[in-house]
C-alpha cells in the first residue's frame, strides 16, 4: 500500500470538519441520542489513532459495528477443501455456519437473478478486507458474507433500470466504500462516475478503502466546485462531505442510492434528503431501508415514512423482505424500492402520483400485501383525496394482520380531516386507538413526529 494514503485521507478529513455546517440538520444538538452522532465522536478518535491503512480498514469492518456485519469463517474453514465446504453436510453446517451462509447467499442471488448467474460468479472481495471473514476458493476468488449482501443492490438496479445504461451513481452514506468498489469491479455494468455524500468521519474510511483497492479509478475528495470535472475521461469516485451538498447538483446521476441509513437519521434528516433529492439531476432513486415495523435502534424523532421522495417521483419497483433479508436481518423488515423521476422521463407513458386513485379503484377487490402497501404509501403521500386515503387505510386494516408504522401518517390525516368537518369517520375511535398504539415506545423510545407535513400538495 502507498504510505501516503493515510496522510492524504487525514488531511482531507481535517479540512472537511472545518466546513460550515449550518445548512444541514442536527447541529444545534450534536451530542444527542442519535446513533450517528455518537459514532461521529468515536470515529474522530480512531481517525487520529490508526497507524496505517490496514488498521483503518480493519477497524471499519470489524470494530466499528456501524458499516456492515462481517462474520469470521472460523479456523476449520481455512483448512478444508473448498468443494467440501461448498456443499456441506449437516455436520459441516453445524461447525461452519458462517461459511454455509455465504454459499446460501450466493445461491439465493442466482435464483433471484438467473439472467446474471454467470456474472455473479465474478463478484469477489479483496485481500485488504478483514482476513478472518474471507473464504478463498479455487479460482482465486474471495468470498465473504457481506459480498453478496452488497452485490444485491447492484443486481437489483441493473435488472429494473431498463430505459438507460447506468454510467453514474450517487450513494447517500457510503459506509467504508465497499458498494462503490463493487460498482466498479463487477462485469454487469460499466460505470464512469460514483459519488459518495456522507459525514467526513465516514468518508475518511471510504477514502482509505477505495484508494487501497481501486487502482485504476481516480479518487477525488471534493473541497470546492473546482474539484468536480465533468469532462474527465477517466473513471472517478467523488467523496463529498455532506456540508457541501449543494455541489452535487453539478453532476448528472443515473441512480441515487441509499441503503439502511436514512430512517436511522430522524425526521429532520429524512426531509433534508427529500429536498436535496429534488435539486439533483437524477433519473432513479434506489432505497433499501427499514420499513413496516418500527425498530428499537431508530432515533426518538422517527419519520414514520422514510425515506421521502419529492413530488413526481414514482415507485417503479417494490420488494419487501427479499429472501436474503430474512437471513441477514431476522428481526427487521426492509423494503427495496426503486423510484423513477418522472420529471426526466420522456417516454410519455409512465404512471404519475396523480393516478394513484385510479389504481386504488382497480385494486379494491385485491388483497393488500406488504409490497402493494408500500406502493400506496408513496403514491398517496402527496394526495389531497381524503376519500382515497380512507379507502387505502380501510383496505390495509382489512387485509394486513398487523398495523404498519406508515399507517400512522395517514390515520392522522383522516383524524384531522374529521376534526375540520371535511369527512365523517364511522370508525374514528378505532383509528385513534391504532394511532395511539403505533406511538407506543419501542424499548422506551417515544416517537415525536406528528406525521403530517406542512404541505402535502404536489404543486
Amino acid at each position: 500500500m502507498n504510505r501516503n494514503i493515510l496522510e492524504i485521507c487525514r488531511n482531507n478529513y481535517a479540512h472537511a470538519i472545518e466546513l460550515d455546517r449550518s445548512s444541514v440538520p442536527g447541529q444545534e444538538n450534536r451530542e444527542s441520542e442519535r446513533r450517528w452522532d455518537k459514532y461521529r465522536v468515536t470515529f474522530s478518535e480512531v481517525i487520529n489513532a490508526v497507524k496505517n491503512e490496514q488498521d483503518a480498514i480493519f477497524w471499519a469492518q470489524c470494530k466499528s459495528k456501524a458499516f456492515d456485519s462481517r462474520k469470521p469463517i472460523g479456523a476449520l474453514g481455512k483448512i478444508l477443501r473448498c468443494d467440501a465446504i461448498r456443499y456441506p453436510g449437516r455436520l459441516l453446517k453445524f461447525f461452519l455456519p458462517n461459511i454455509s451462509i455465504i454459499y446460501l447467499y450466493e445461491k439465493i442471488l442466482k435464483h433471484s437473478f438467473p439472467h446474471f448467474s454467470k456474472e455473479i460468479d465474478g463478484f469477489s472481495d479483496v485481500n485488504v478486507s478483514w482476513k478472518e471473514t474471507l473464504l478463498k476458493v479455487k479460482n482465486g476468488r474471495i468470498l465473504s458474507n457481506v459480498l453478496f449482501w452488497h452485490a444485491y443492490h447492484i443486481l437489483t438496479c441493473a435488472t429494473y433500470v431498463r430505459d438507460r445504461e447506468i454510467k453514474s451513481v450517487c450513494e447517500i452514506g457510503g459506509g467504508y466504500g465497499n458498494i462503490a468498489r463493487l460498482w466498479f469491479s463487477n462485469t454487469i455494468v460499466d460505470i464512469d462516475t460514483y459519488l459518495i455524500i456522507d459525514i467526513p468521519e465516514s468518508l475518511f474510511f471510504a477514502e482509505v478503502f477505495l484508494r487501497s483497492t481501486l487502482k485504476d479509478v481516480d479518487v477525488v475528495y471534493i473541497n470546492s466546485i473546482y474539484d468536480i470535472n465533468n469532462d474527465n475521461n477517466k473513471k472517478v469516485v467523488y467523496l463529498c462531505p455532506v456540508y457541501l451538498h449543494e455541489l452535487t447538483s453539478n453532476l448528472n446521476f443515473d441512480i441515487i442510492a441509499n441503503s439502511e441509513s436514512i430512517p436511522e437519521m430522524g425526521d429532520d434528516w429524512t426531509r433534508f434528503w427529500k429536498d436535496w433529492l429534488n435539486n439533483q439531476n437524477a433519473s432513479y432513486f434506489y432505497s433499501h431501508n427499514f420499513a413496516i415495523h418500527r425498530g428499537a435502534h431508530m432515533p426518538i424523532k422517527e419519520e414514520f415514512i422514510s425515506p421521502l421522495v419529492p413530488p413526481k417521483w414514482e415507485a417503479h419497483f417494490v420488494q419487501v423482505n427479499h429472501p436474503m433479508v430474512m437471513l441477514y436481518y431476522r428481526n427487521f423488515t426492509i423494503a427495496t424500492i426503486l423510484f423513477k423521476n418522472l420529471k426526466v422521463d420522456d417516454s410519455g407513458n409512465s404512471n404519475t402520483n396523480n393516478n394513484i386513485e385510479y389504481i386504488l379503484e382497480l385494486r379494491k377487490r385485491e388483497i393488500i400485501t406488504q409490497d402493494i402497501f408500500i406502493y400506496y404509501v408513496y403514491g398517496l403521500y402527496y394526495s389531497q383525496n381524503i376519500n382515497e386515503i380512507l379507502n387505502f387505510v380501510n383496505m390495509s386494516i382489512r387485509d394486513l394482520h398487523f398495523y404498519p408504522k406508515e399507517l400512522y401518517y395517514f390515520i392522522n390525516i383522516l383524524l384531522r380531516a374529521e376534526e375540520s368537518g371535511e369527512i365523517k369517520l364511522e370508525n374514528k375511535e378505532m383509528l385513534a386507538e391504532i394511532a395511539r398504539n403505533l406511538r407506543l415506545p419501542v424499548d422506551g423510545k417515544e416517537p415525536l413526529y406528528e406525521a403530517v407535513p406542512e404541505n402535502r400538495t404536489a404543486g
